[in-house]
């Protein structure tokens, strides 16, 4: 192949813009790669050759050209150049079509050679112009475009106004450098280049920005690379938006959300310690008793005969047969035997009292340790044996349910061991306890069951089951519903913490 040729092939293979040429009989000669897609039989190229144009033309604003150019080819002119409106795009794109005479030296007619290309019109351009400069202008949020440096090229006026800055002029051609403080404009360009390395974009990055002047801000930001038309990144663009009142907002939520936990947490600690005032009442009461029965008991015992006794016996010392023949003296030794077992009876009563006395003591000083345990303010999560801490709720809640006259049944699966926070569960227990209280009381039986099992090693079940009359189910639906309470007096803070 002629040297010639080989470059006219190349230049077809290459070339950006649709190109074809035909013989003096309007038929196909050669079609670049990039016209082929607005012809038919495209899938084999060598069909094209030696068919008529208008036969492969599939497009009827391609088609429209064309014919155009003929006709004004064939009526003696050199060459063609029109745009026109390319169909079915709105407007959008326009036709250039092309179109070139092809002749010997001597002047013999040999065909043409034809280009065309799809272009924005300039009535297009000019709306896209005016669409953006709309924008820029009026958008709440902040919109730049950047080059491959991270040099801003067009910026919003409220990305002006927000880095300070008095003019769109004033930031074009500088970086974030120039308005951020320097971490932050680091951070904005390692991200920037990152994107133009990959092409892939950033979406919905919240990030604190702090100004130069050191005031900070919020702002919730995407980036995308930036293409041309030859698919080549030329920068990138982005658009922020200032949440600034939205994080502050969620902060005060914040704030508020951790108050009326600690109100939730004060008002379940009273809870506790109401239970805890009534079972150590109770006990007390019994210690009472115990106490008084111990002390009746001791000022029942009949020592001052045995003085008198004594006194007698030391009287009459010198007298042998005194205990065998005088009458009081031969009544002393019965006496005293049954004045022994009456003293033995009421040691042993004593001493019954006394033990469950100190019991009941060791009971007090148990519940007011489980009280001190679990009103420290800590949240401290922990392994524990989840039958103690049930058994510890149902400890503080236990006068109140022996009160009462409530039965409560155990169903404990042994060995499990969890991960929890004690405090904030024993709270949980002695709020759901008490509720079944309250759903028995004017029952008969009043039956209160609480068990616990492990499923599977990711699940405890841990069940508080009254007999009671129920939750309707108008309120189940509220139950976890912060200060919602179907008691008159009841604050709504149990469940919902």
């Amino acid at each position: 192949m002629p040297r010639s040729n080989q470059f006219l092939c190349r230049l077809m293979n290459q070339s950006a813009n649709c190109v074809f040429f035909t013989d003096k009989d309007a038929r196909l000669t050669m079609v670049s790669p990039t016209a082929r897609q607005y012809f038919t039989a495209t899938d084999n190229p060598d069909s094209l050759e030696g068919k008529s144009v208008r036969e492969c033309i599939s497009n009827a604003s391609l088609l429209n050209a064309f014919e155009n150019a003929d006709a004004a080819l064939s009526q003696g002119q050199i060459s063609f150049d029109e745009v026109t409106h390319w169909d079915g795009n709105e407007n959008l794109l326009a036709l250039r079509f092309q179109g070139t005479k092809v002749v010997e030296d001597d002047g013999t007619f040999l065909g043409c050679i034809y280009t065309f290309a799809l272009e924005k019109s300039s009535q297009q351009s000019e709306f896209d112009a005016t669409m953006l400069n709309n924008l820029m202008r009026n958008s709440e949020d902040l919109i730049y475009f950047k080059d491959l440096d991270s040099n801003f090229t067009c910026v919003s006026d409220s990305m002006v106004k927000r880095i300070g800055a008095k003019s769109v002029v004033e930031v074009l051609g500088k970086s974030d450098f120039d308005f951020w403080d320097r971490a932050c404009a680091e951070g904005f360009f390692n991200d920037e280049q990152e994107i133009i390395r990959t092409r892939k974009p950033t979406i919905g990055k919240a990030e604190l920005v702090a100004r130069s002047d050191g005031t900070f801000m919020w702002g919730l930001s995407s980036k995308m690379p930036l293409i041309d038309e030859n698919n080549n990144v030329v920068g990138i663009f982005g658009i922020s938006k200032d949440i600034t009142s939205q994080k502050e907002t969620e902060q005060e939520l914040e704030a508020t959300h951790k108050q009326l936990l600690d109100a939730s947490r004060q008002a379940g600690m009273a809870e506790i310690a109401t239970n805890v005032i009534h079972n150590v009442g109770n006990v007390l009461n019994s210690i009472n008793v115990s106490i008084s029965e111990a002390t009746e008991t001791a000022r029942g015992l009949k020592i001052d005969n045995l003085k008198k006794i004594a006194d007698m016996l030391q009287n009459n010392a010198d007298n042998p047969k005194f205990l065998s023949e005088d009458e009081k003296g031969k009544r002393i030794p019965e006496y005293l035997s049954l004045v022994s077992e009456e003293l033995s009876t009421n040691r042993s009563t004593i001493n019954t009292e006394l033990e469950s006395a100190q019991e009941h003591l060791q009971h007090v000083k148990t519940i007011v340790s489980m009280q001190q345990q679990y009103a420290t303010g800590s949240r401290v999560i922990e392994q524990v044996d989840l039958a103690k801490v049930l058994n510890d709720a149902i400890k503080m809640s236990s006068g109140s349910l022996e009160r009462h006259r409530i039965s409560l049944v155990r169903e404990f699966e042994p060995g499990i061991q969890i991960m929890l926070d004690k405090h904030r569960v024993i709270q949980i227990l002695v709020n759901l306890i008490r509720n079944a209280k309250h759903a028995v009381q004017d029952l008969d039986p009043r039956i209160i069951k609480v068990a616990v099992s492990q499923p599977n090693e990711e699940t405890v079940t841990i069940k508080i089951i009254d007999n009671g009359i129920g939750i309707s189910a108008e309120n189940m639906v509220n139950l976890f519903n912060h200060g919602f309470s179907t008691k008159s007096k009841g604050h709504g803070f149990g469940l919902h913490s």
